[in-house]
């Protein structure tokens, strides 16, 4: 119990914290390829494309240490996390264009790229942690289904019953399946 809420505790923090952690490999990449001979990309400035990258990698990571960190309701902590640092990233967008401060670059490009950021880290919530989940309850409903349909067309199939097995189970009646062979048995 208290390692859950030190871990609820850890959350904003912990995640802000992995953004700043990894902002590091992003300078160190950016500074290297200013050493390569053969630039893949080529910017006046080196810290143009180091904001840029900035912009994007930060929302996503951002994100998914978010959703490592949080003990449940990992999906709902990710959305919460999306929404409030998109509005912060508008908030932000707004005071630099009032008080002219995008001197780096264009920051209507850095919203892009943050827009970009949190679509990655959505799709990356959902099939993490929420496609997985629903499908895992489907899969469950429907092998209580399963057993429950599978059970009740078994014994009318033993009364002899053809009719009531294939209101029951449409699938007996397609196909070239004849009502017998289905459990094993030959049909008529």
């Amino acid at each position: 119990m208290v390692i859950t809420i030190l871990r609820w505790m850890a959350v904003l923090p912990g995640a802000i914290l992995f953004v700043f952690i990894s902002n590091f490999p992003i300078h160190w990449i950016v500074v290297l390829q200013e050493y390569i001979p053969d630039k893949i990309i080529t910017f006046d400035n080196p810290a143009q494309l180091e904001y840029l990258l900035y912009a994007f990698f930060n929302p996503f990571i951002l994100i998914m240490s978010a959703t490592f960190i949080a003990p449940s309701k990992k999906f709902w902590v990710g959305l919460l996390f999306i929404v409030l640092s998109l509005i912060l990233a508008l908030v932000g967008l707004v005071y630099s264009k009032q008080n002219n401060l995008a001197t780096y670059s264009a920051p209507e490009i850095t919203l892009l790229l943050n827009i970009a950021g949190y679509t990655v880290g959505c799709i990356y919530i959902y099939n993490k942690y929420w496609s997985s989940k629903m499908q895992a309850t489907m899969d469950e409903e429907a092998g209580e289904r399963g057993r429950f349909l599978g059970c009740e067309i078994r014994d009318r199939y033993r009364q002899a019953d053809y009719t009531k097995a294939i209101e029951l189970d449409r699938t007996l009646a397609q196909g070239s399946f004849n009502r017998g062979f289905a459990y094993g048995k030959k049909g008529e």
